[in-house]
């Protein structure tokens, strides 16, 4: 009954995880095997490369997590090119993105976001401590995710996973932001109660780049060239 109490509180997942030894234990939507891992492309290669962030303003080990998921659009595909993710203060999140972006070429630009919060002045106050430490200037957005349920924000990546547009760099495997990210992917299922940061940050970013998903980047994956891309829309 108390173990039955504990997976009714964190999850059935996180239970297994904690206290039955099992960390690898997947969901029934978000499996291992539709994590592909690839030699990234050139940063300026892609259309557009965004960061998510994810707030928490937390930093204990109950708290959320910080979440960025740095990804770009490559084509017709999705690349997790880097991955921020623990349980840690504001502070730390905004040096990761600060120094991440110091590390770029000049020829490639991160368009970052976070997500609103009811605490946004805290946030920017704490983005403007950050630019000034590290003399960069991240020219961050803030962006409102749509009212719908989280849960059914989340489902929207499966197709992604399904059709093999979701590309993570290889690198990431040896990460363990990386992994601790893609352990929150694995917990989303039916009744979910672990931590999902990661999975917001990474469905948000998805859905950026889905914006400039065009049917000329469609027709370039198949060598076909047709009709008057003056007037592309998006593809889902």
């Amino acid at each position: 009954t108390y173990f039955k109490e504990i997976e009714k509180e964190i999850g059935v997942l996180a239970a297994k995880s904690e206290y039955n030894n099992d960390p690898h234990t997947e969901g029934t939507i978000f499996l291992q095997n539709q994590i592909q891992y690839a030699q990234r492309p050139r940063l300026n290669q892609f259309k557009i490369i965004f960061g998510w962030w994810d707030v928490a303003y937390g930093g204990t080990s109950t708290s959320d997590y910080n979440a960025v998921a740095v990804q770009g659009l490559k084509d017709r595909d999705f690349w997790v090119l880097d991955i921020f993710c623990k349980q840690s203060k504001m502070n730390e999140a905004i040096a990761y993105m600060c120094l991440y972006q110091k590390s770029l070429p000049k020829t490639v630009v991160v368009h970052w976001i976070f997500e609103a919060q009811f605490w946004n002045d805290a946030v920017r106050d704490a983005i403007k401590k950050g630019e000034k430490a590290f003399n960069i200037n991240l020219n961050v957005l803030q962006r409102q995710n749509p009212k719908v349920r989280k849960d059914d924000r989340l489902l929207t990546l499966q197709p992604y996973y399904q059709n093999n547009r979701i590309f993570y760099d290889e690198r990431l495997k040896h990460s363990n932001d990386a992994q601790v990210a893609l352990a929150q992917l694995f917990g989303i299922e039916p009744g979910y109660r672990t931590k999902d940061d990661y999975p917001d940050a990474h469905q948000a970013g998805i859905a950026e780049l889905e914006r400039y998903v065009t049917d000329m980047d469609s027709n370039q994956s198949t060598g076909i060239i047709t009709g008057d891309y003056s007037l592309s829309k998006n593809i889902w």
